[in-house]
Formats: structure tokens, sequence, C-alpha cells
């Protein structure tokens, strides 16, 4: 400790004890720090470790929570295609059914107004036969009528007569009117 001499011998046994006593207890002081070091260090690290412990499995449940999230949805994602897909063949056979009622109230209908114009039709006939002139079979009306008729089926027996062949296109004439303006806009020619 001190580096000076003591003035008295007997001092100097006293300030060697002095002195390591003191070095005794620096030792002494220093493993204890070193002890609590090493203590704290030790539940500094085992804190550290169930900290890291518990982190890992709160990330893995975590994880495991979005698995389960991700299939749920993915199912839940193919339920409702196949929900829609239903309600879409669904929709589509209840518009056939629909339509088929609609064509066959179109075709009744159209049947019904066939009928009704039918029926007029054939009125609008017996009234005009029952109002026709009878024409005499020897007046001028009447040959003219069954010459007419004689004709057609005559015209019809016939086979068409065969088509002419087309004439090759003749070169372009010049018409008068033609020259005349060509005259015009042509320089006179000296002679």
């Amino acid at each position: 400790m001190s580096t000076r001499k003591p003035a008295t011998p007997r001092q100097t046994p006293a300030t060697e004890t002095v002195s390591q006593a003191a070095q005794h207890l620096g030792e002494a002081l220093t493993r204890k720090v070193e002890a609590l070091a090493d203590a704290a260090g030790a539940k500094i690290g085992a804190a550290k470790a169930r900290i890291v412990k518990k982190r890992d499995q709160v990330e893995t449940r975590l994880e495991a929570a979005v698995k389960k999230t991700g299939t749920r949805l993915t199912q839940a994602t193919a339920e409702a295609r196949q929900k829609v897909g239903k309600a879409v063949v669904t929709a589509e056979k209840q518009m056939e059914r629909k339509l088929t009622g609609v064509k066959r109230a179109v075709k009744q209908a159209v049947k019904k107004k066939a009928a009704e114009v039918n029926k007029v039709a054939t009125q609008k006939l017996a009234e005009a036969r029952r109002t026709a002139v009878k024409v005499p079979a020897g007046s001028t009306v009447a040959k003219k009528a069954a010459a007419k008729k004689a004709a057609t089926k005559k015209a019809a027996t016939k086979k068409a007569a065969p088509k002419k062949a087309v004439a090759k296109r003749a070169a372009p004439t010049v018409t008068a009117a033609k020259r005349a303006v060509a005259a015009k806009s042509a320089p006179a020619r000296k002679a």
C-alpha cells in the first residue's frame, strides 16, 4: 500500500499485516463482484431464454393461426364458387323454363290469330262467292279468261328458251358531243 518506509521497526509488521489484509479484502471483493456478475448474467440469460422461448411459441401459434385461416379462406372460396355455379345453373334452368313457356304462349297466340284470320278470310271468300256475278258461258269475257288460262298452261309446259350468249363488248364509241368538246379543247392545227 504505502511506499514509504515506516519510521519505527515496530510498525513494519503491522504495515505488512494491513497490506496483506487489504490484498485479501480486494481479492474477496473482486470474487464477490464477479460472483454477483455471474449470477446476474445467469439470471439475465435464463430470463432471455424464457423470453425467446415464449416468442417462439407465440410465433408458432401465430403461424398455425395464419395457416388455419388460409385453409379456411380457401375452403370458403371453393364453397362460394360451387354455390355460385349452382345458382347460375339453377337460374339458367329457370330462364329456359320461362322461355319455353313464353314460346308456347307465342305459338298459341299465333295459332289463335291464324285461326281468326283464316276464319275471316273464309267468311270473306264465301261472301265473295255469293255476291259474284255469274258470267254466261258464251260471253267474250269468259272466252278471254279461258284463253288466258290455256296460254299460261302451255307456257309452263314448254321448256325455257336457252339463253343467248353474251356478246363481247364493243369498243367504246365516241359521240358527236365528245368530239365537239375535244375539238374545242385541242389547239388549232396549222395547215
